[in-house]
């Protein structure tokens, strides 16, 4: 579900509206042959698929795993990046933040692919127990414009 919020953004409402984020309005939901052309796999209708047009930036949000609390999340938040210690991953950054009232791990990474390098910025949060895993990624090329996007969509979580 989404709605419009202020001018070049729009709201994602998740998991029974106990989560939603703000992503850019240039964004759409992902056509079945989309994921399976950029991803590789089918469309999962558990998880949140969107992508510019010409999928070089896109956005995946799932929930993981039940019930779990926000500080075993916290505990956890070192394995949840190993993840990315596999060949040719660069992990730059495990931190986390502080958006509302809540803690949200972010982890930023890098990967290089045959035609160019790949961006990403990933977040865990809990919301309604559940936790939350959002994929953010872009060609290096657009990483200007879409890093200072991301961020933005990252801090602008909220949890119910």
């Amino acid at each position: 579900m989404l709605a419009l919020a202020q001018a070049g953004k729009k709201t994602i409402y998740a998991f029974k509206n106990k989560f939603s984020i703000e992503i850019p309005d240039d964004v759409d939901t992902m056509t079945a042959e989309q994921v399976q052309t950029k991803y590789h796999k089918n469309k999962d209708p558990k998880i949140f698929y969107y992508a510019n047009q010409d999928l070089s930036f896109s956005i995946v949000i799932s929930a993981i795993a039940e019930d779990i609390l926000e500080a075993d999340m916290i505990k956890h938040k070192d394995e949840l990046a190993k993840d990315f210690a596999v060949k040719g991953v660069k992990l730059d950054k495990n931190e986390v933040r502080q958006i509302g009232d809540h803690d949200v791990i972010v982890v930023s990474f890098s990967s290089d692919t045959p035609d160019s390098k790949i961006l990403n910025r990933r977040f865990f949060a809990v919301a309604g127990g559940k936790l939350i895993m959002g994929t953010f990624n872009c060609t290096e090329s657009e990483s200007r414009t879409r890093l200072p996007q991301i961020d933005e969509s990252i801090n602008s979580i909220q949890i119910k």
